[in-house]
């Protein structure tokens, strides 16, 4: 029976024993606890939930014309004679929608092999969490999400986690030993798969280590399929690192992806007496046909219109895009800058901490974050702002992941573009150091 990394999400295993001889008997009698310690222990990161917002923003029958390529198929079918690279690059420009194509092909290959001995892991690359996305942490995520999906631990993995136990305040289990367990992993499923998105947003220093490594893990696992993502030139650095002979898809959106697109953003109209039907022609005219190549473009775009309130202003909004993401930022700041005082502030501030912190806030910290008044004694908790009240004041450019709760600008296009608008935030290393000296030195905390 297959057992792939969604399954481990509800997985119901009330018990496990594995006996080393006398002094290496393990007991574990509640593996809700001592299962999910060991998985852990193989690596922190918890991929799969990134994998879960992803899929519920999907818009159905967007992106099917990849599941359909001639390049997918290939690479799906059984190909002893090595006609086929067991690896597949999934290339295209910022904004194309190449997470949603990971996401897709990801939920695709579950779906098709509910009832085979297959496992699958994803991985999801963000310039974020770069500091914890090191190839020890990457590829450990890919064993603990293979492991998940196997009704028994593996004994050499148990004996592993129990010496490392017995060390002074315990001890991380090393790239080495994730390498040489994996193979023995892999080999109890019939097939394996492992999709990554976003290579591009993987830290570049150790970018080349992580493909070493995931080629040692194919070369050692032939049944084992690459499912890739990531910006043009990184062909260059699998071509290096990887392998030479990988397919290539190239991700652009199709007229119809943008349209299906549309019509689900217009079905969730916040304004709905704000549009008639000559205007939503007018909108799928122009965002569908004139703005189909960056699936991000016409998310900004929709989404800039819809915050209009009358027909009128919403048509004005429509027939001001322009056709760059730069432009379309631009377009949203104005926005931001717009709204009444307080809100304005609020939204500059917002963005200003998610684009500048040195790791993912959780939507809570943001929100304490945002209500310290430097130099009070304590927090004034009628001043913190409401989650929906800031993302409401980003009017779209960020958003609260789900799963984890963590706070994200939509796109890594948009970090990238900040960095280029440093008039945006007045001081703001040092807004951002007294902001934690302060609340560091509140009575309450």
């Amino acid at each position: 029976m297959k057992r792939n990394f969604s399954q481990y999400l509800s997985d119901n295993v009330n018990c496990f024993n594995v006996s080393g001889g006398s002094n290496n008997s393990i007991s574990f009698t509640t593996v809700r606890d001592e299962r999910s310690e060991l998985l852990k222990w193989i690596c922190p990161l918890e991929s799969w939930k990134r994998h879960q917002d992803v899929s519920a923003t999907r818009v159905k029958g967007v992106g099917d014309w990849v599941l359909g390529s001639r390049e997918l198929q290939a690479w799906l079918e059984e190909q002893r004679d090595g006609s086929v690279d067991r690896t597949l690059f999934c290339g295209g420009i910022p904004g194309a929608g190449k997470t949603f194509v990971c996401s897709l092909v990801i939920d695709t290959l579950c779906d098709n092999t509910a009832l085979s001995n297959v496992g699958i892991a994803c991985l999801y690359c963000d310039y974020r969490g770069q500091e914890e996305q090191v190839t020890v942490n990457m590829i450990g995520s890919l064993l603990r999400q293979f492991v998940a999906g196997q009704p028994e631990i593996p004994e050499e993995l148990i004996q592993a986690f129990q010496a490392a136990k017995s060390h002074l305040g315990g001890r991380a289990l090393s790239l080495d030993k994730i390498l040489e367990i994996f193979p023995q992993v892999l080999a109890s499923f019939d097939k394996t798969f492992i999709c990554i998105d976003a290579l591009d947003e993987f830290l570049v220093e150790h970018r080349a280590e992580f493909l070493r490594c995931l080629k040692q893990v194919i070369e050692e696992s032939p049944n084992t399929r690459l499912f890739l993502t990531g910006r043009p030139y990184i062909q260059a650095e699998l071509d290096k690192h990887l392998t030479k002979s990988a397919s290539i898809i190239t991700v652009q959106p199709s007229q119809d992806d943008v349209t299906r697109f549309l019509i689900k953003k217009l079905e969730n109209d916040p304004e709905p007496e704000a549009m008639d039907d000559c205007l939503r022609s007018e909108i799928m005219e122009r965002i569908a046909k004139e703005h189909s190549e960056i699936f991000l473009l016409a998310t900004l775009h929709i989404d800039a219109v819809l915050g209009e309130v009358t027909i009128g202003d919403r048509r004005e909004k429509l027939h001001e895009i322009k056709n760059g993401l730069d432009d379309a930022y631009n377009a949203n700041l104005e926005r931001i800058q717009r709204q009444r005082r307080a809100k304005a502030r609020l939204g500059i501030a917002t963005l200003m901490w998610i684009s500048l912190v040195e790791r993912p806030l959780h939507i809570d910290e943001l929100c304490h974050a945002l209500a310290v008044n430097v130099g009070s004694k304590d927090i004034d908790t009628g001043k913190i702002p409401s989650p929906e009240t800031i993302l409401g004041s980003c009017l779209g450019l960020v958003t609260v992941d789900q799963g984890t709760s963590t706070v994200r600008l939509i796109h890594a296009t948009l970090q990238e573009y900040l960095r280029t608008r440093p008039d945006l935030f007045q001081n703001p290393h040092s807004t951002i150091a007294e902001v934690c000296l302060s609340y560091l030195n509140f009575q309450s905390v």
